[in-house]
């Protein structure tokens, strides 16, 4: 009997896909994955809670005094539920970071081997948003290090697991695509705009940090909290949007960024809106008239300042 060959052409198709089709691929997969638990009780009841969201339910009252046996699939997911991870262990999403975005700034200055596919034409100046992206998983590191508390919340290992894959995809998604040129006139107001969103999350985790855990937990409801239940979150949103418009600097569309972006929001907008039912079972009808994430800036003077200067240098790139 001959021995079976495999033509090495049939894996060729897949060797040579691009990372940046890679990674549109996975974060798309990623965000119908969180919608589709989102969208199914069964799913969402087990594996969206997680921190202040994974609260005790009261059990039903009933007179009968037999359990009746769960499924099958009802088995196989609460074990799946039971893996978990401490919730303290976030901090690995940004050490994480901190090393995915360095080897990736520095691939892309040195065009080094490590990722070849990687060396593609880019303008000095489109390389600003993944320079800018260390600074801000750098700065969440240190938030991390000096505001976690001791804590017995966890979460689910699914969590865990895309957390550490956005935070590997992200970095090289930022360079993924061709930049050739850039337009510094175009790029600093989206600087700018981030610089005010990190500046206004940094307060908003200092005064998360400050407030009781456990059952002495209160409702956040000081700075911009007072008008959304998770403003932190469109900060997040904000700095991401404004990492895609510096990227687009050069003209043309980045669907990569795009594709974070899309997780980026999928993911906090089912969050926030877990958050909000807790919030609604915990504290009742005090959580109405508040947004979800927005507004998210306190608008002190800082914020003020940056987007004043924003706008200056936007309508002279305009009228120059």
């Amino acid at each position: 009997m001959s021995a079976i060959k495999i033509d090495p052409d049939v894996f060729k198709g897949l060797l040579d896909i691009h990372p940046n089709h890679l990674i549109i691929f996975l974060y798309t997969s990623i965000s119908v994955f969180i919608i589709a638990l989102y969208k199914t009780p069964i799913l969402r009841d087990r594996f969206l809670r997680y921190g202040v969201r994974n609260t005790p339910q009261k059990a039903p009252t009933t007179t009968n005094t037999t359990t009746p046996q769960p499924s099958l699939i009802i088995q196989l997911l609460d074990t799946l539920k039971a893996i978990t991870v401490p919730h303290a262990w976030f901090t690995h999403f940004y050490i994480l970071a901190t090393i995915t975005t360095t080897l990736t700034l520095h691939q892309s200055i040195t065009t080094g081997p490590l990722l070849p596919a990687l060396n593609l034409p880019h303008h000095q100046l489109s390389l600003a948003p993944l320079g800018i992206f260390l600074l801000h998983v750098l700065r969440r590191l240190y938030e991390s290090i000096t505001l976690t508390r001791p804590s017995t919340s966890r979460m689910w290992i699914g969590h865990y697991v895309m957390g550490l894959l956005h935070y590997t995809l992200a970095p090289i998604a930022l360079i993924a695509d061709p930049a050739p040129s850039a337009d510094l006139l175009y790029i600093l107001p989206f600087a700018l705009a981030l610089l005010a969103f990190s500046i206004a999350q940094h307060k908003q985790h200092v005064y998360l940090a400050s407030l009781p855990r456990g059952p002495d937990y209160i409702l956040p409801n000081g700075g911009a909290f007072s008008k959304a239940l998770a403003p932190h979150y469109g900060c997040e949103v904000g700095i991401y949007v404004c990492l895609l418009g510096m990227r687009l600097s050069g003209g043309g569309w980045d669907w990569t960024v795009a594709s974070m972006l899309g997780f980026v929001v999928i993911n906090l907008g089912v969050s926030v809106r877990e958050t909000r039912r807790v919030y609604r079972e915990r504290f009742g009808d005090v959580v109405e008239g508040k947004g979800l994430m927005w507004p998210c800036l306190e608008w002190g003077r800082m914020e003020w300042f940056v987007v004043f200067v924003g706008i200056g240098i936007a309508m002279g790139s305009f009228m120059s």
